[in-house]
């Protein structure tokens, strides 16, 4: 964790071109990583950990463990 230095690409639109299992899972990984990271519900790094979680998400990554990885990467650069 910690070495990701790329920007995610993963875009409002994109969330919302999802079905509702897959919002519900980037929301709730992301949202259980910036809890444990300390970030508050008004903190903009959230969109930060939300952006990677469902930009690992579009890449085909599914397994929670890989999403939460990511959401750490986010919380980490």
């Amino acid at each position: 964790m910690g070495t990701n230095t790329r920007i995610p690409v993963f875009r409002e639109t994109d969330f919302r071109d999802l079905d509702e299992d897959a919002r519900t899972a980037i929301l709730s990984v992301a949202d259980a990583v910036s809890a444990a990271a300390g970030y508050t519900a008004d903190d903009a790094r959230r969109a930060a950990v939300k952006a990677n979680v469902g930009s690992s998400w579009k890449r085909g990554h599914r397994l929670p463990l890989d999403l939460v990885s990511a959401g750490f990467d986010a919380a980490c650069l």
